[in-house]
């Protein structure tokens, strides 16, 4: 299996988690004199500890991937993947704190904005070159 498709299923079983986590709380209690529920609860909740550990271990398949796939930039999957979120970030904190004052607040702005606009190009196209180095990644590594 490829890493895309490792991470596809492990929606699919974080998903299939969560509807019984669901499943378990909408059929845990019945009022007086009704019926019991066709799926008996505790039978759901004795059947999570194997999904967990099905998730479990395809989430350490996907860890391991990630950590030993170098991509052609010499990075990392996993070192792509923390340097992304934090150009993510970078872009976020710069966007929020830079909006903080209006046009109507008597203030002048020092900041350079052709320096600011090509901080946010430069981090946009990082961004996007990790991204395509990691999605390449994911359909060429086996898990």
């Amino acid at each position: 299996m490829f890493l895309a498709q490792a991470l596809t299923l492990r929606k699919k079983m974080e998903h299939d988690i969560e509807s019984a986590i669901r499943l378990i709380s909408n059929t845990s209690y019945v009022a007086v004199g009704e019926p019991k529920p066709k799926r008996n609860p505790n039978e759901v909740l004795g059947s999570l500890n194997g999904m967990m550990d099905d998730l479990s271990a395809l989430v350490c398949r996907i860890d391991e991937a990630n950590s030993k796939t170098v991509l052609s930039n010499g990075m990392t999957i996993r070192q792509a993947m923390a340097k992304r979120k934090v150009v993510t970030y970078m872009n976020a904190k710069i966007a929020e704190r830079l909006g903080t004052f209006s046009r109507k607040d008597e203030h002048i702005r020092i900041l350079d904005a052709d320096m600011v606009s090509q901080f946010n190009n430069n981090n946009a196209r990082m961004w996007r070159e990790l991204d395509d180095l990691i999605q390449e990644a994911n359909w060429k590594t086996e898990v």
